[in-house]
């Protein structure tokens, strides 16, 4: 009685251990997909610094700069956006099912940035009436950004991806 008392916590906390293992395992990113990662991450670093970019100039309604940070915006997005896609088609059957939560986020940030991209193209083709519109979609398009970047987070630590941090310190790059 007291072995099968004694094997019981144990007993569901070694079977719960190794699922986590095996989950962990079955979600582990392979090497390509953690160089495919890195790339992701620094174009989605990329456009969400032409994004804030953007809006630090667009808090000036009429901004003649509007148009020479536009393209250049446009250009990170849809890089960040195919980066994103290449990424997500890498998955494995298992890797595609136990990130399906994280990686469904991830699509949904996907599509709110191509919408608030739209939106701003339109409002731009517009001209200067439509100043303080253009800033509030590029406050929207930082947010969309922002959470592209949190899920992508989620996802590399769900796979075990280590996170390099964008920085311009000489002696990380050494490495």
């Amino acid at each position: 009685m007291e072995e099968a008392g004694g094997r019981g916590p144990t007993g569901a906390s070694q079977s719960d251990d190794m699922k986590n293992f095996e989950r962990a395992v079955a979600l582990q990113a392979t090497p390509e997909q953690t160089a495919q990662f890195q790339r992701l991450s620094a174009s989605t670093q990329a456009a969400r610094k032409r994004a804030q970019d953007f809006l630090r100039v667009s808090s000036n309604p009429g901004n003649p700069e509007l148009s020479r940070y536009a393209d250049p915006l446009a250009n990170e997005l849809v890089e960040a956006q195919s980066e994103s896609d290449k990424f997500l088609k890498s998955f494995s059957k298992q890797q595609h099912s136990g990130l399906k939560k994280i990686a469904k986020k991830l699509q949904k940030a996907d599509s709110e940035i191509t919408s608030q991209s739209e939106s701003l193209n339109q409002q731009l083709e517009r001209g200067g009436t439509a100043g303080k519109q253009i800033a509030s979609t590029a406050e929207r398009l930082d947010k969309a950004l922002g959470d592209f970047q949190s899920s992508q987070l989620a996802i590399a630590t769900e796979m075990g991806i280590q996170i390099k941090q964008v920085v311009s310190d000489p002696v990380a790059h050494s490495e």
